[in-house]
């Protein structure tokens, strides 16, 4: 978090329509790229993820290269190190199909802690992505 260092998955590149070969998004250039309707919902999100260490889950709009939106929903968790302050936040991407695009998504507890969380070098060194739609904030 401190770096504000994005990494995607190949599949989290298929997903947003955003073309590898630029590389993944640092963070500023992540919220740019989300609808502004759903820019503060995901930005307040995320800050209480730092901040309080909880879970979220959520859909929003991304622009791909093309300047279309594309619905996505989005589930982060956040990591802790050896003295319970986040330092990272896991999550996933998935493509939201349009039947269901304008369901409410339930609210989710915080299932991360010290125990079950992994840095972001750690995942790095080895072999991240561990899912095909992964995306991780550091």
């Amino acid at each position: 978090l401190q770096t504000q260092v994005i990494h995607w998955s190949e599949e989290a590149f298929r997903l947003t329509g955003r073309d590898v070969r630029r590389g993944a998004p640092d963070y500023n250039d992540f919220v740019a790229s989300i609808h502004p309707d759903d820019r503060e919902s995901l930005q307040i999100a995320i800050e209480r993820s730092v901040t309080q260490g909880t879970s979220y889950q959520l859909k929003f709009r991304y622009r791909d290269d093309q300047g279309k939106y594309r619905k996505l929903f989005t589930r982060g968790n956040p990591v802790f190190d050896a003295d319970d302050n986040v330092i990272e936040i896991y999550g996933i991407l998935q493509h939201v199909a349009a039947s269901v695009a304008d369901s409410v998504m339930p609210a989710v507890d915080n299932v991360a802690s010290p125990e079950n969380s992994r840095s972001c070098s750690a995942m790095l060194k080895t072999g991240f992505p561990p899912n095909r739609n992964t995306l991780l904030f550091c």
